[in-house]
């Protein structure tokens, strides 16, 4: 009995480690389906509508057949926004800035993805009116997050080493999340990069704002090859494109989570719990417990356990589509 008990108490734990997956993994389906208003998806080169007409810019092959690619070289002319987009982003409420790029950087360049820059912040100083802006300088390996602070609105720089581009032979899947207090940097996919933000980081931005893109107010450009471009108003909770170890830790999830919930109802009945397959995702092997007659069993970590297995199943055929954000403006 003392044996069942311990384990039953180092399971609860896992549960808690496996309810709070589902916790995250439900928070990605709503940024997906794009149902909170307060999530705003900007893809930037459809909206600067950037074409092969343009001076600086040919097409390319891209990473993703059938979604065309574009090579940027020096000679490419100031790209801005409208001023009705940044009003629209200006006027949002706005709790977090997320940025998602697909991209090839020339080799042994220095240049910017993405600046916003601000006329009332133009003050005497190297950044002069900076308020937000991403670059990447292969000369030095690196790449730069530069913010201003909450109220005195001081210029910080975050360098990540190395730069994500570094290899300039491949694509390159580029995700930052900028929060007040914290920034998560994801690459292609490999572990998220969380770093606090001390001092913490102003994320509204100024109504007078200019968004350039592939360069900013210095036209320092970031020469190489775009593919995907986005700007995302309060950000995202997580990846936002599919990953296999995503995909590999929600199945094992699952499988933890019918564990735990056999345990528990063996626990309450003495009678073993059969395990099968859920119709809807039989063909792929998932293990999702079987409901029965439960009257017995009751208790708040069963329930939840129960909830947990049909949010990860959801999870699993939703992972299955494409990126996320995809086809959102």
């Amino acid at each position: 009995m003392l044996r069942k008990s311990c384990f039953l108490w180092t399971s609860c734990s896992d549960f808690l480690r496996t309810f709070a997956v589902l916790c995250f993994l439900l928070t990605l389906v709503l940024c997906q389906k794009n149902t909170n208003n307060s999530v705003l998806v900007l893809d930037l080169l459809k909206t600067l509508d950037v074409n092969s007409g343009m001076v600086g810019i040919s097409t390319t092959s891209g990473s993703r057949p059938g979604q065309p690619g574009w090579r940027f070289h020096s000679t490419v002319k100031e790209l801005s926004l409208p001023a009705s987009e940044v009003t629209r982003l200006a006027s949002k409420p706005c709790q977090a800035l997320g940025f998602i790029f697909m991209a090839r950087q020339s080799k042994n360049s220095d240049g910017v993805l993405l600046s916003i820059y601000s006329p009332s912040l133009d003050k005497d100083g190297e950044d002069g009116g900076t308020f937000f802006e991403i670059g990447s300088d292969l000369t030095r390996n690196h790449l730069r997050l530069t913010y201003r602070t909450l109220g005195t609105l001081t210029v910080i720089h975050e360098i990540f080493r190395p730069s994500p581009f570094r290899d300039t032979s491949k694509w390159t899947q580029l995700a930052v999340h900028v929060g007040v207090d914290a920034v998560r940097v994801y690459v292609d996919c490999q572990d998220v990069i969380e770093r606090p933000l001390i001092p913490s980081c102003r994320v509204k931005m100024p109504q007078d704002s200019t968004v350039f893109f592939s360069q900013n107010f210095e036209r320092e450009k970031f020469t190489g090859y775009w593919q995907e471009a986005k700007m995302v108003i309060n950000g995202f909770q997580g990846r936002p494109w599919y990953c296999f170890q995503d995909y590999y830790n929600v199945t094992a999830a699952v499988e933890e989570a019918n564990k735990e919930l056999q345990v528990l109802r063996e626990s309450a009945q003495g009678s073993p719990l059969r395990i099968g397959q859920d119709p809807g995702v039989q063909s792929q092997g998932f293990p999702v417990a079987v409901g029965g007659q439960n009257q017995d069993i009751t208790g708040e970590r069963v329930s939840k356990l129960e909830r947990t297995i049909d949010g990860l199943t959801l999870m699993i055929n939703m992972m299955k589509q494409q990126s996320f954000f995809k086809g959102n403006r």
